[in-house]
């Protein structure tokens, strides 16, 4: 897979994505990393943001609650976790936490940790995140992918434009426009309702 001529991360198709998943199932630290992607891609949160995550923020939460230090722009976003996928994805990924952490278990850890233990910085994720796509054979692909991918596949689901701007934080419709991506499968299928 290719970067596409934009020059932008690729998107993921949901069989892509779903395939992705099936590969890094298997791997070292494989139920963190494939919390990231789902938060990454049904979530379309940048990396900074996924690192910024604490257990406290998704545990038992119908909303999760950016705070402005976690984004981009400095500003609070609130992201419904009303999808069933990312519900059952949280439920189980904090399960796991405590079974592996035991006693050690606290909300107020970051949800997602290094190997070593401690937090992600937003580079280190962004590492992380473009390694699980390169290392799985996904070139053209990088940390911004499921970002892209979820803001492409609402707006072409038939959401308003700026109801996507407000789940992924833009501050002109314009940005979250850029992020959509149009592909000749997408045009031949528009061709095709004439």
């Amino acid at each position: 897979m290719a970067r596409n001529s934009t020059g932008k991360a690729n998107t993921l198709s949901d069989l892509q994505f779903k395939k992705l998943i099936k590969l890094i199932s298997i791997g070292n630290n494989a139920e963190r990393n494939t919390t990231i992607l789902y938060f990454s891609y049904f979530l379309g949160l940048r990396a900074k943001e996924i690192s910024n995550i604490k257990i406290k923020d998704v545990q038992n939460k119908d909303i999760l609650k950016l705070q402005a230090s976690y984004t981009k722009g400095n500003k609070h976003r609130d992201i419904p976790l009303s999808n069933k996928t990312i519900q059952k994805v949280i439920t189980l990924y904090i399960e796991y936490l405590k079974n592996s952490c035991g006693m050690l278990f606290n909300e107020n850890n970051s949800l997602f940790t290094s190997q070593k233990g401690g937090k992600f910085s937003a580079n280190a994720m962004v590492r992380l995140i473009n390694n699980l796509y390169k290392d799985n054979g996904y070139d053209g692909c990088s940390s911004h992918s499921g970002r892209r991918s979820m803001i492409t596949n609402l707006v072409n689901a038939g959401i308003s434009i700026n109801k996507v701007k407000i789940l992924a934080g833009h501050s002109n419709i314009q940005t979250t426009m850029d992020y959509v991506d149009t592909n000749m499968d997408d045009l031949s299928k528009v061709m095709a309702m004439l």
